[in-house]
């Protein structure tokens, strides 16, 4: 029952602050609660690095509740308080089904979940004293808004974590429902179809990677953007919150900042010349926000952990030039060349989005229309060009070769950029919804399920990981196990369908210690010897 109250009290923390923005900026009620979440989140991560993670989170729900002062104004509108609603109804249903789950993808013991975990812990960032994280300079700003809701709520599991990042997720998708108004219910259809892809599709509601909310924060954006094209003047500093929240998110958003800020650039040219400069001079000082936010978290790497700045995948020149030295010509050809291939391969989805945009064009001439926004046309398609040049440029400069060379992650990575381009052309079908034929949107919703059932796949996954994934099995067997933490330990487990690499990742998590050997059933070196504990597990 406590827990129900906590989360009340959250829910009422939050309506305080949508209330605020909502009287105070006169902003669409479907933008705020993305505003609302990328501002807590960017101020716990710069509390965190002062130091002051706890005493921040209290003040920020204390300011939420005196805010509910503004919410009489919010309840008198109908339309407002019905957004909100279905808002917190997503929440639930949200907390609801993920509550219990628990993290899957091995990259939730390599970095993202062992961050998350010991913020909430130890109500710290990580430090020099914290052994388990490997990828020191990897910001973390989406664990500091899973510290505030876990801190305030009182829950720290697994499962509530991934509640908190979904809600996260939730809120830049609730952008798309600014453009639905009551004679526009049936665009519902299409865009709830492309919510449930962004949050499915390419990393599970379970895990805490932050593919899918670097892009659906993104998107967030660009809706915003779009929206206000003709005052962006009135947002700009607003989307500054989102855009610094990228940036705490990883250091990769500021590709998604700078092409926000070009489509913002691109819109400016159609207003005067006095407007266009405040929009040119808002711009150049959010994007000193940006830069100065990241030299901060530098500063604060190369402070707390000796040679951070310098880890695995670490963004600096110096581990750019040493990774692209190691490789060679020879290499640097077998990678460009893997990488091409994987590109126009036919099982890359993104034909499907050209066929889009080309039933688009066609759709225009054919009929001798105007062409309507192609400037989101062009925008979609210049950002996922220059988006892969950046990738194939990370797999060169900044991976090592031996991951390189198996282009890791691409579909994880190319994923993150297909949505982006998807949720793009869908702001275009509901920014003119009204100007173009219905045909566009049953096409884009042929288009979408078509998506749904290429991926099908990942929906299967989310429904039955309770029942199929390995960590559940495992953990169960764990619990029966006598083990202490902190010690070197030798896992002995019978099933050689679990990598030994995930394993090795999982159980320096569940144990938390870095001495961790994996030996299966027909290797000898238990090391049941001085101060190394053995575990064996059986299936």
């Amino acid at each position: 029952m406590l827990v129900v109250f906590r989360i009340f009290l959250l829910f009422l923390s939050f309506f305080g602050y949508f209330s605020f923005f909502r009287v105070k900026t006169k902003l669409e009620i479907s933008f705020i609660p993305v505003m609302v979440f990328s501002g807590i989140g960017i101020i716990i991560f710069l509390s965190g690095l002062l130091n002051i993670l706890k005493l921040t989170s209290i003040v920020l729900f204390c300011i939420g509740i005196l805010m509910n002062k503004y919410s009489l104004l919010v309840i008198k509108s109908k339309k407002d308080i019905q957004q909100i609603s279905y808002f917190f109804l997503a929440m639930i249903f949200l907390f609801v089904i993920l509550k219990d789950n628990l993290w899957i993808h091995y990259d939730n013991f390599s970095h993202w979940g062992i961050v998350a975990k010991e913020i909430v812990t130890y109500n710290r960032f990580p430090n020099f004293q914290s052994e388990l994280i490997q990828f020191q300079s990897y910001a973390t700003g989406s664990a500091s808004f899973i510290y505030y809701i876990s801190k305030i709520a009182g829950i720290h599991s697994e499962g509530f974590m991934s509640v908190a990042q979904s809600w996260l997720v939730l809120s830049a998708c609730f952008t798309f429902f600014a453009w639905i108004s009551p004679d526009l219910k049936k665009y519902s259809v299409p865009t709830i179809i492309f919510s449930l892809l962004l949050f499915i599709v390419n990393i599970q509601p379970y895990d805490l990677l932050v593919d899918t909310l670097l892009t659906s924060l993104a998107l967030a954006t660009v809706n915003i953007i779009v929206f206000y094209k003709k005052s962006l003047q009135q947002v700009t500093y607003l989307l500054g919150l989102i855009f610094l929240f990228l940036i705490s998110v990883k250091t990769s958003g500021i590709f998604f900042v700078i092409s926000a800020l070009f489509l913002m650039i691109l819109y400016s040219f159609k207003m005067s010349k006095e407007l266009r400069f405040k929009i040119w001079l808002q711009t150049l000082y959010v994007s000193l926000g940006t830069v100065f936010l990241n030299l901060l978290w530098k500063a604060h790497v190369a402070y707390v952990f000796v040679e951070g700045n310098k880890s695995k995948h670490s963004f600096s020149l110096s581990s750019y030039k040493e990774n692209l030295l190691d490789k060679g010509k020879s290499k640097i050809i077998e990678i460009v060349s893997q990488y091409f291939q994987r590109i126009f391969s036919f099982d890359n989805i993104i034909l499907l989005l050209f066929v889009l945009i080309g039933g688009i064009l066609i759709y225009y001439i054919w009929n001798k229309r105007k062409l309507l926004g192609m400037e989101l046309i062009a925008f979609s398609v210049l950002v996922y060009v220059i988006y892969h040049i950046n990738l194939l440029a990370m797999y060169l400069v900044s991976m090592p070769y031996d991951e390189a060379k198996n282009l890791d992650s691409f579909s994880r990575y190319d994923l993150t950029i297909v949505l982006f381009v998807l949720g793009v052309l869908l702001i275009y079908l509901l920014k003119y919804a009204t100007q173009i034929s219905n045909r566009f949107l049953y096409f884009s919703t042929i288009l979408l399920i078509i998506f749904s059932l290429i991926h099908r796949a990942s929906f299967y996954q989310f429904i039955t990981s309770k029942f199929t994934a390995e960590r559940y099995e495992i953990e169960e067997k764990l619990k029966d196990i006598p083990h202490q933490n902190h010690v070197p330990t030798v896992i002995r487990i019978n099933k050689k369908s679990v990598s030994k690499g995930y394993l090795w990742y999982l159980f320096r998590y569940d144990l938390q210690t870095k001495d961790i050997s994996i030996n299966y059933p027909d290797e000898n070196n238990l090391g049941n010897t001085g101060d190394i504990q053995s575990i064996v597990i059986e299936y």
